[in-house]
């Protein structure tokens, strides 16, 4: 792209001081919707940098039984890895001798590293499950006892629905500048990107609603227990309840963020200040504080609604009461007395073909051995379903309107554009609640902004986890501009108002020392008490007998694979033995214990043993949000030096790896390497300092009955 000398200059001054915004604001918003935009497009154009482009002539066998959408295997070799070909993928087929190709979908791919192979399933869909069959017939044969059919497949794109936030944002046009001039979406742009006080906008960033401590509860029940709200999350719930334009809240792990912002949820909606929206970057994300909500007295008529996409349906994300399908099937039961006969009819319709279409979807089995019979009412379940889930979504605003919807960025941003399901039903929204923000990029803020003039905003996150992950260098143009954090953006506002959660109840106290050195600045105060912290301690001779942690020394190599990422087979091997370890002597539950890696190529490695042990295995960073019992934490690498380290000794990445457990943690990899790094080099010394480096040979001395 050729860019001016003005272009240059603003796109300077953009990652600077952006003092352009105060000098020209109109122009500078036209320029931010237009850099966002490509940025975004770029970012989801590196995201598919390595999908696989290979036209690939395959032989594709039916798998036993008559199941509907109708399913092939097929094998792929000599890959280096997945190449992207994954659960949700569209798949082009065709036929030698077909007059058009057909359109199918990935069910499931599993990749074999040792022999390079990749064994992919696909299937139909229930509109083109006939004609998919009848191509069976015409063009297939048999062979061994099974149909196959010979012809050439392609990876197609992501359905719309699963789209990440990138891709939604990059056909977004208009950012930021379609906001209308003095409304709320235009007060909160000043706020944020005008960085001085004497030039602040007006009128003020403040609301008429008001909130003290004196007049806010400090104490609320859940089903479980009475919490009584610590000195700094009141004050966090005071700033929130106090109408401004946009806040923020700076949580630190186990502080108890999702619980404070859903009760802020709830009370919005009780003072009047819903209905709202909570969204988040992932499905877990928003069915964890869903759920949350769900828990909480003292809310009793609150209509909570979560989104999700059938694409996330059929991925078996978490489920919950408040799903968008359990509250449309139960529309026609619960408001019976204020339908008309045409809406009853309709409930009936739809209740009737998603309960059938779930039944089948979520029990793959069942669908293995389907009579004709079967497959005809199952194709014609889905299609009622889908004719009548819109007129659903609007009955539903007639007679249960959310006064609190969940859903992700991505979601959020695809069901309100064009033709989206929610396009014509949520512009009443009054506030947006935007849960761990330290993964929201900032073209999505300006998404917000944009959909929702009219909605003030709360973020609550952690400045010092996880930002938007990119397929990029973070100092490449591209990440600068489309994926910065929002809670980055919003640290640099001093007239943002902000509150900061610092009481940490998830982890034994002793191990609060390590973020607070390598990230919060000694800021953290102990929660929990080390008595009710004692799982390990009371099982495991620690090098320390005080403090539940140990860094294990494992000597040996890692090992490169062609997907870039690292494998350690000697890591490997002493995990495993810490497992059997603890559950054969510690007698630990599986569920308590959860491995983290770092590498995905170390996570394939360790996966069937993992699952052999019903253990839980997890990507750092697919874990943020998490907490369990006792983590094992695998480094893996070994022979870093450079900027070859920026990846595992990233402090933000580091800082979600160690702050997941409540009752103890492991830490294995080569000190040696480790020690040569910044932040690792820190983690290394505080080990050290109190006597908690143990070597892998030596593992059996922690257990006394070994």
């Amino acid at each position: 792209m050729n860019l001016t000398q003005e272009d240059k200059t603003w796109l300077t001054d953009r990652v600077n001081e952006f003092t352009s915004y105060r000098t020209n604001t109109h122009s500078s918003k036209r320029r931010m919707g237009q850099l966002f935009n490509v940025a975004c497009s770029t970012l989801a154009a590196l995201a598919t940098m390595h999908d696989d482009t290979t036209v690939r002539w395959v032989t594709l066998t039916r798998p036993p039984g008559n199941m509907c959408p109708v399913r092939f295997d097929f094998v792929l070799s000599d890959m280096a890895h997945e190449a992207r070909w994954a659960r949700g993928r569209m798949v082009d087929f065709w036929v030698a001798g077909a007059d058009h190709t057909t359109q199918m979908r990935v069910d499931n791919a599993l990749f074999d590293t040792d022999s390079k192979r990749l064994s992919v399933r696909i299937m139909g869909f229930t509109w083109n499950h006939a004609s998919i069959t009848a191509l069976l017939s015409t063009h297939g044969r048999r062979q061994d006892d099974r149909h196959v059919i010979d012809g050439y497949v392609r990876l197609g794109k992501l359905a719309k629905a699963a789209n990440a936030a990138n891709e939604a944002v990059s056909r977004f046009l208009h950012i930021v500048e379609r906001i209308p001039s003095g409304t709320t979406g235009h007060r909160i742009l000043d706020t944020v990107y005008r960085k001085s006080t004497s030039d602040s906008p007006s009128p003020s960033t403040k609301a008429p609603h008001q909130a003290t401590l004196s007049n806010l509860p400090d104490t609320f029940r859940t089903n479980q227990q009475t919490i009584t709200l610590t000195t700094d999350q009141q004050a966090a719930f005071a700033l929130a309840m106090a109408g401004h334009l946009i806040s923020s809240i700076n949580a630190a792990f186990g502080t108890g963020k999702t619980l404070l912002a859903a009760i802020i949820a709830a009370y919005y909606v009780k003072r009047g200040m819903g209905p709202i929206i909570v969204t988040t970057t992932t499905n877990n994300g928003a069915a964890q504080f869903t759920n949350t909500l769900l828990t909480l007295k003292g809310f009793p008529d609150l209509h909570i609604l979560r989104y999700l996409s059938e694409t996330a349906f059929l991925d078996e994300s978490p489920a919950t009461p408040a799903d968008i399908h359990e509250i449309l099937k139960s529309l026609g039961s619960q408001f019976d007395s204020k339908l008309t006969s045409a809406e009853r009819m309709l409930c009936a319709r739809f209740t009737k073909g998603r309960t059938l279409y779930e039944e089948y979807a979520r029990n793959p089995e069942r669908s293995m051995h389907m009579s004709e019979s079967e497959i005809e009412e199952y194709i014609l379940a889905e299609k009622e379903v889908s004719e009548c889930v819109k007129k659903m979504v609007t009955l539903m605003f007639k007679v249960r309107a959310p006064d609190i919807l969940l859903l992700t960025t991505a979601s959020l941003i695809n069901t309100t554009s064009t033709g989206g399901i929610f396009k014509t039903h949520i512009g009443d929204r009054k506030v947006i609640i935007i849960d761990e923000a330290s993964q929201v990029p900032e073209p999505i803020f300006a998404c917000i902004t944009t959909l929702f003039p009219d909605a003030s905003q709360l973020y609550v996150g952690d400045v010092n986890q996880l930002q938007p992950h990119t397929k990029c260098p973070p100092d490449a143009n591209p990440a600068l501009f489309g994926a910065r954090s929002i809670t980055d953006v919003l640290a640099q506002s001093p007239l943002l108002p902000r509150a900061t959660l610092i009481t940490t109840f998830r982890a034994h106290p002793a191990l609060n020392a390590l973020p607070n050195i390598l990230s919060y600045n000694g800021t953290l105060v102990s929660g929990a008490r080390a008595e009710d912290r004692r799982l390990l301690l009371d099982r495991i001779h620690f090098p320390n007998p005080h403090i539940p942690f140990a860094l294990v020394n494992v000597r040996g190599y890692s090992v490169r694979a062609p997907t870039r990422s690292h494998s350690n087979e000697y890591e490997a091997q002493a995990c495993s033995s810490l497992i059997d370890y603890l559950l054969d002597v510690a007698k630990l539950d599986p569920q308590q214990i959860c491995v983290i890696t770092f590498y995905r190529e170390q996570y394939r490695l360790l996966q069937d043993f993992a699952t052999s042990r019903h253990i839980e295995i997890a990507t750092v960073d697919s874990i943020q949000g998490r907490e369990m019992d006792v983590v094992i934490l695998l480094t893996t690498r070994t022979g870093m030096e450079g900027t070859a380290s920026t990846f595992v000794d990233n402090r933000l990445r580091l800082n979600v790896a160690i702050t997941r457990c409540r009752h103890g943690q492991f830490i294995l990899g080569q000190v040696a390497s480790l020690r040569s790094l910044p932040h690792w080099g820190t983690v290394v010394r505080w080990a050290e300092s109190i006597n908690a480096v143990v070597q892998s040979t030596q593992l059996e001395r922690l257990f006394p009955s070994c």
